[in-house]
């Protein structure tokens, strides 16, 4: 999980209004049934008002954990849909079931965050926010030493969105991450950025090469055999 932020003065936590609410099965109601149903829904529009009816919930509640994997596994597929509003709402309703459940929701983002990552090739805005919220939600559920077989191979993926946002995701996770973690990914990660930093790509070059700076920065020397060609 994330470290705790360390500074002179210790920021106030924000109290969550629904810390002391009641427990509300959001995952009971929203079930196998409820999923079947939405998924058949062939007007995309009404499928859409169906899937934040869910959001809506869960951002009111307090959410009662459950096995989640059943709405993951719904909203990853609805994230595939070639309606771009349907795809939209399953990252939404992935995120919001994240900062909802938390740790409760690790296995539900460890399905999803490959098929949400992919959507980086987007360029349209509405999808790249979207995307941003789940990976933000993403740090709050796991940590990259649990999701790192899904998150990685995206840095050498075909769409250069994708490798430049993945990165970006990395360098963000790598900065909160506990070291220990970090170097539990360093013999997948370490290669891949090397490679990275020598991608085609400009954006995603630059990407690479601050990433690459921070986990330089936060590993020293663990990092030196994965950057030596850095530094003939």
């Amino acid at each position: 999980m994330a470290e705790e932020s360390k500074g002179g003065e210790e920021a106030e936590e924000a109290v969550d209004p629904l810390e002391f609410a009641p427990e509300v099965d959001v995952i009971g109601k929203y079930n196998a049934e409820w999923m079947e149903t939405t998924a058949a829904i062939k007007k995309w529009s009404d499928k859409v008002a169906a899937v934040e009816a869910l959001i809506d919930e869960v951002g009111k509640v307090k959410v009662k954990p459950g096995n989640p994997e059943g709405l993951a596994a719904f909203c990853k597929k609805e994230i595939g849909n070639s309606n771009i509003n349907v795809a939209i709402v399953g990252i939404k309703a992935g995120a919001a079931l994240g900062k909802a459940l938390k740790k409760d929701f690790a296995p539900g983002i460890k399905l999803m965050v490959n098929a949400v990552l992919l959507k980086y090739k987007e360029k349209r805005g509405v999808v790249l926010l979207a995307v941003e919220a789940f990976m933000d939600a993403a740090l709050l559920c796991t940590d990259m030493d649990a999701i790192k077989e899904e998150v990685i191979p995206c840095i050498s993926n075909v769409a250069p969105g994708t490798r430049t946002g993945t990165i970006k995701w990395i360098e963000k996770a790598a900065k909160v991450t506990y070291i220990d973690v970090l170097k539990n990914c360093l013999v997948e990660l370490g290669p891949a950025m090397a490679k990275a930093v020598e991608d085609k790509d400009g954006t995603a070059r630059e990407a690479a090469l601050q990433c690459a700076g921070i986990l330089k920065g936060r590993l020293g020397a663990a990092m030196d055999p994965h950057l030596k060609a850095l530094n003939p």
